[in-house]
């Protein structure tokens, strides 16, 4: 059997605004599994301030509705390496990666404070903070399931 990319990134530190080893936020976790599993530079977004992620967030949900490098996805279209958005308080402000079919409902995310775990996103309180699903453009094509 072979093992699931989403081993690799279980762990992670959590730290606000991190980009490097010493830790990640949730941004800076899908950054980081992008390049590792699927080759793709995302933007580091490092010269705005993190805010608890509200503008990273923020990007990427401007980025699919400007048509740049995200579509939206249906909830049942999920596929691994998609970008769940959460709503915390107020604000879209969460981020958590879709692990595919090999993990039906599951998804990888940072725990502020905490580190990166694998958790549930189809049931209990993160299906109910779930505000969207996206794409990256260079994952079309690629057989990610």
């Amino acid at each position: 059997m072979t093992r699931h990319w989403s081993h690799d990134l279980v762990g992670i530190p959590y730290r606000d605004g991190g980009r490097d080893g010493g830790g990640h936020d949730c941004w800076g976790l899908c950054r980081l599994a992008y390049a590792y599993v699927a080759g793709i530079e995302l933007p580091a977004y490092d010269a705005v301030p993190c805010a608890g992620e509200m503008a990273e967030t923020a990007a990427l949900v401007d980025a699919v509705a400007d048509g740049q490098n995200w579509i939206e996805v249906a909830l049942g279209e999920a596929r691994s390496l998609d970008v769940l958005v959460f709503r915390r308080g107020r604000t879209d402000r969460h981020l958590g990666l879709v692990l595919g079919a090999a993990a039906p409902g599951r998804m990888l995310h940072m725990v502020e404070g905490g580190s990166s775990v694998v958790a549930s996103w189809s049931s209990g309180v993160w299906r109910w903070r779930l505000i969207g699903i996206r794409r990256h453009r260079e994952l079309l094509g690629r057989g990610f399931a």
